[in-house]
């Protein structure tokens, strides 16, 4: 028997709510008060101008694993895209952002931004970005939540990549990743920026052989904003000054997961 409009509704908001309380409880488990924070963030319940935490990890490569790149996709070219290709980057992309995205696209470009595409049957079928000299690290579209990344030279921050809905869980990932590495000089040190929520984008960056570099976390309550930072050696936040650029310096990426590394120096905050 159906049930009537307001029972439905009525279920599906107890449903709701039981699964909210559940993740918070796991949190709880996992992380204490931070991590019900997080996950209370996550849930969007509140609006991100009155409530943000939200925690993205660094993470930099380490060395390419062989065994993530056994499996190769079949009828997928690698190359680097242009900006006759726009279009199809948008389209690849899903359908809500796109606006936003040809424009954003159009920047990358003329600040000196590379795009990389695998494509299938003449359609772009997944991409990546690499910023060689300034990545922005956004948490509200560009709007005015930002940290400016500053890389050195040797140093690209790869960001900003999609696969599309018809080519996941094929292991483009890897080989697309692998493919950019292949287009820079021996020696280039490569980032990256995942939110820490998406479990599976880490593995999938762990298993091709990206490690912890740091931490960021950026904490907003009622309109105001703060950042905060910590490394793979040190659990406790300090403050992160969003004027500030992040540097990524040689000697420092050389100790870090070496026998008793210290943090990295923060050259200017």
């Amino acid at each position: 028997m159906a049930w009537p409009k307001e029972s439905r509704s009525a279920g599906a908001r107890d449903w709701l709510m039981v699964k909210v309380f559940d993740d918070l409880r796991s949190e709880w488990r996992r992380r204490g008060l931070f991590g019900v924070l997080l996950s209370l963030s996550g849930s969007e319940r509140l609006p991100s101008t009155v409530f943000l935490l939200t925690e993205t990890e660094i993470v930099r490569l380490e060395e390419l694993s062989r065994k993530a790149l056994e499996r190769t996709p079949q009828g997928y070219d690698w190359q680097p895209v242009g900006t006759e290709l726009i279009g199809g980057l948008v389209e690849c992309s899903p359908a809500a952002e796109r606006n936003l995205l040809s424009r954003m696209f159009e920047k990358f470009f003329a600040d000196g931004a590379s795009c990389y595409a695998a494509r299938h049957n003449g359609e772009i079928a997944a991409y990546v970005w690499a910023f060689p000299r300034h990545y922005v690290l956004t948490y509200d579209n560009y709007k005015g939540r930002n940290l400016n990344i500053r890389v050195d030279d040797g140093a690209v921050f790869l960001g900003n990549g999609m696969i599309g809905a018809k080519h996941r869980l094929r292991g483009l990932f890897p080989h697309l990743m692998a493919f950019v590495v292949s287009q820079w000089p021996p020696g280039t040190r490569f980032f990256g920026a995942i939110d820490s929520s998406n479990t599976l984008s880490l593995r999938s960056h762990y298993r091709l052989g990206f490690r912890p570099y740091k931490w960021v976390l950026c904490f907003t309550l009622f309109g105001r904003t703060w950042y905060f930072k910590r490394y793979p050696d040190n659990p406790h936040w300090r403050r992160q000054n969003a004027t500030v650029e992040l540097t990524t310096m040689a000697p420092v990426l050389a100790s870090v997961g070496a026998p008793n590394a210290k943090s990295p120096p923060d050259p200017v905050g």
